[in-house]
């Protein structure tokens, strides 16, 4: 026989069953925010601090800026040059109001250049950035080249111009006579550290000086100063605000009237001992002491 089939109620008595109750969730914690002593933020940039001078290079955590140069302190070396040189920037901004010094001047007590860098120096480098971790591994590097070389005299030819890479600031400065052979030789024994960092080294034909006072140049102004753009480096990495005083150029006529006037009483004021180079890596500088 067929068995019927039926639909069978599995209810309770006609009542509906009950719904099952869904778990309560947890609500989660919130973490409490970091203390603002533990967060880092970009410096923001006031060229109204830095004579129109703002960074041209993004701020990097972690990243630090290093320069190596072979320092000028020249009321140790030669009294009579540093009053030449005060004299002779004393001269310039009469002339050229916009100019700002580089020079330690004892009468107003200034010791540095702006931002607190080394205030007269020989370049041996472009502007270098190092991580955290390469920091030590490059100051072993500069140590070991200078080790490589000898003391030397270093005397000074000529009043020169020089524009930095970025066309924004003219230098007028003071060429190295005696001593060129002696800093090219620390610029080609630094090279395969710099490039160890995939960094450009220094120029492959420099020309050495100091600075001693800078400009602004207005912007989108060529300067014609006597020097290839890739023979002038920026002596206080950084572009430039155009709401700053500026000018277009520094005329060769005034380089002529200033070696004039100046020019041989820097050649015949002497020479000095160039005896340590030195490495600045953020606001931290190392010296390290030729042979």
């Amino acid at each position: 026989m067929k068995r019927t089939l039926v639909d069978a109620d599995y209810g309770s008595s006609g009542e509906e069953a009950e719904a099952t109750p869904e778990p309560e969730q947890k609500k989660r914690k919130q973490l409490p925010a970091l203390s603002s002593e533990l967060t880092l933020s970009a410096p923001a940039d006031d060229p109204s601090k830095h004579q129109g001078r703002i960074r041209s290079r993004p701020f990097v955590d972690g990243q630090f800026a290093a320069h190596v140069y072979v320092p000028i302190k020249l009321g140790h070396a030669s009294r009579r040059l540093h009053k030449t040189i005060i004299r002779l920037v004393d001269h310039i901004r009469d002339l050229v109001p916009e100019m700002h010094s580089l020079v330690p001047d004892t009468r107003n007590g200034t010791k540095a250049g702006p931002n607190g860098s080394p205030s007269l120096h020989i370049s041996l480098s472009r502007p270098i950035y190092l991580r955290a971790h390469h920091r030590d591994d490059f100051r072993v590097g500069v140590q070991s080249a200078a080790r490589t070389q000898n003391r030397f005299t270093l005397s000074f030819a000529r009043i020169s111009s020089f524009v930095n890479d970025e066309n924004t600031r003219i230098f007028v400065s003071v060429e190295v006579g005696a001593g060129h052979t002696e800093l090219k030789q620390l610029t080609d024994s630094l090279t395969p550290f710099i490039k160890g960092l995939h960094q450009e080294p220094y120029y492959s034909t420099p020309r050495f000086h100091f600075s001693v006072a800078w400009a602004l140049l207005k912007t989108g102004e060529q300067g014609t100063a006597g020097t290839t753009k890739e023979e002038a480096l920026d002596e206080e990495e950084g572009l430039d605000d155009a709401t700053f005083p500026s000018i277009s150029d520094i005329p060769e006529s005034l380089i002529d009237d200033l070696n004039k006037e100046f020019g041989h009483e820097i050649q015949e004021c002497g020479s000095f001992t160039a005896e340590t180079i030195e490495l600045k890596i953020g606001k931290g500088v190392s010296a390290f002491k030729l042979q």
